[in-house]
């Protein structure tokens, strides 16, 4: 299968949501401007800055990304802006903040929606002025940076709410992408799937690891609250804690009663038909029998019989 984007780092997809992603990456990075990336947590907002950063011209300089939620104020604003020794109880030397260290590169400031608004202040008068203040310092620098920031939640409602400034949303958000989550381009997920096993195969030195239809259905079925990374996380424990063939108890879908409930899900589609017939098959027609087969309850799947008009045969018990 293509994948659309496969030459950009990282992303993997071939829906028309990444293609569309890929193309508008692709015309933004050249440009010397401001960007803002929004998308649920966990979706490869990291990834998407970083693409941009190698495919502009800033790409021989430093990306240098932090996450603004990870941090409280006075550490968050000593990160990003450096400090000078004295300017608190562990400044024992002066040091550089991001800004500085990203200085001609790329700074990526994840979670901008968390920053504090003295934090914002000061980011805004960075953007404005090309100059900083360490911590604890008068002197004033000249940086020059090229400004990613990404938002999990909407800006326009944090500052319907007083929580971020309007004048700084302005100022990052030069341009706007948008990563729609996982559950919205289905097609990516068994791409990914199968990125994700190679790479964790090669990690652990595993071969001829395989997933089983269940296992597929299972992944096509599940919502993915945690996007890309849930994925990522749940296929890297399958491939190294599984037999060979990766089954749905293998996956650990959480608040998913494995196998027979995955498989309930499952049997909505032609496949699920061409699964039910095979198993009355093999069976001679018994759906006792091939309710065991199919992991699934006897009433199931006389409802499916029904659902999909499977004409009754002699046998049929």
């Amino acid at each position: 299968k293509k994948q659309a984007s496969a030459s950009l780092t990282g992303i993997i997809g071939e829906s028309e949501e990444m293609a569309t992603l890929s193309r508008q990456v692709r015309t933004v990075a050249p440009a010397d401007i401001s960007v803002l990336i929004t998308g649920e947590t966990g979706t490869g907002k990291e990834l998407i800055a970083r693409s941009i950063h190698e495919l502009s011209l800033r790409h021989n300089c430093e990306f240098v990304a932090i996450d603004c939620g990870a941090l409280p104020e006075n550490l968050l604003e000593a990160e990003l802006f450096g400090y000078a020794k004295g300017a608190f109880t562990d400044a024992r030397a002066d040091k550089a903040g991001l800004f500085e260290t990203a200085e001609g590169g790329t700074i990526f400031l994840d979670e901008i929606n968390s920053a504090s608004k003295a934090v914002q202040a000061r980011l805004l008068r960075v953007i404005e002025t090309g100059k900083l203040r360490r911590v604890g310092e008068t002197k004033e620098r000249q940086v020059n940076v090229r400004l990613i920031c990404a938002a999990n939640v909407s800006l326009e409602e944090e500052i319907e709410h007083g929580r971020f400034r309007k004048d700084l949303y302005y100022r990052v958000k030069d341009i706007q992408l948008h990563i729609p989550p996982l559950r919205e381009r289905k097609n990516d997920i068994l791409i990914l799937a199968e990125y994700f096993k190679r790479k964790f195969m090669e990690q652990f030195s595993r071969k001829n690891i395989k997933y089983a239809a269940e296992a597929q259905h299972a992944l096509m079925a599940y919502d993915w609250p945690g996007n890309v990374r849930e994925l990522e996380h749940l296929i890297k424990s399958a491939v190294l804690m599984c037999s060979g063939t990766i089954k749905p108890d293998d996956l650990k879908l959480p608040g998913a009663r494995p196998t027979r409930t995955l498989l309930g899900k499952a049997l909505k589609d032609q496949q699920a038909k061409e699964k039910l017939i095979g198993a009355l098959g093999k069976t001679g027609g018994n759906v006792t029998e091939a309710a065991v087969v199919l992991g699934i309850s006897r009433r199931q799947v006389y409802n499916l019989i029904g659902k999909y008009n499977i004409k009754k045969k002699k046998g049929f018990e």
